[in-house]
């Protein structure tokens, strides 16, 4: 399972999300990468999510980016949510790779 930056737009101001992502982290049985960038609008709606994962005894990582800074940015969303965009995937594609190499060795 692959978190990138889920929540983090909404996090702040929607209870039900930062309820219901952590427990749903609780009953997964598969590994789960977590990916957020520091400048996000906020990195804790990953981090809880790998936190809580990790001590159900899951495999989960957390992986948070340095600032990205899009050239564009149209919307006028947080610029660290953007690193997940076209323009930031060269920053994380190998993290991912990697994650998903290691998630299906260990299924077989």
């Amino acid at each position: 399972m692959v978190n990138q930056a889920g929540g983090a737009l909404s996090w702040g101001g929607s209870p039900g999300l930062q309820s219901a992502p952590k427990d749903a982290a609780g009953k997964i049985s598969v590994p789960l990468l977590g990916l957020v960038a520091e400048n996000d609008r906020t990195t804790k709606s990953v981090k809880v999510v790998v936190e809580e994962s990790k001590k159900k005894g899951n495999q989960a990582r957390l992986i948070v980016y340095p600032a990205f800074k899009p050239r564009e940015n149209p919307n006028g969303i947080a610029p660290g949510h953007m690193i997940f965009s076209a323009e930031g995937a060269s920053l994380w594609e190998y993290d991912l790779k990697d994650f998903l190499k290691l998630a299906i060795t260990a299924s077989n």
